[in-house]
């Protein structure tokens, strides 16, 4: 019999489309049914990926193009009393931790 200590892979990150993909179908399960998530909410200047209001959260996925301005970005956002979440597509890819940063997200 072998006993031993296995060790797991890091996890790995999933490409743009599936970890959108994989973001939305965890935003419109059964875990989250209270919350209203609108994809693609509009606030001020800036496109967000999804926006809950009652919350006052915002989630989004990194993004290539918004690396530039992500200071600036999250500085209006929570002017505007919205709290950012950012999920790395790498956590998308083992569900139970996106799972869990929402919902401390969602507490706070």
């Amino acid at each position: 019999m072998f006993t031993g200590v296995f060790k797991t892979s890091s996890a790995k990150p999933l490409p743009a489309c599936l970890a959108r993909e994989k973001l939305a179908r965890l935003l419109a399960s059964k875990a989250f049914r209270e919350y209203r998530f609108i994809p693609q909410g509009q606030i001020g200047p800036f496109v967000v990926d999804y926006l809950c209001r009652e919350a006052g959260l915002i989630i989004e996925l990194p993004s290539r193009t918004r690396v530039g301005d992500s200071a600036q970005r999250t500085a209006f956002l929570s002017q505007m009393g919205y709290r950012v979440l950012r999920i790395e597509s790498k956590d998308l890819a083992h569900l139970h931790r996106a799972v869990r940063q929402i919902q401390a997200a969602l507490k706070s």
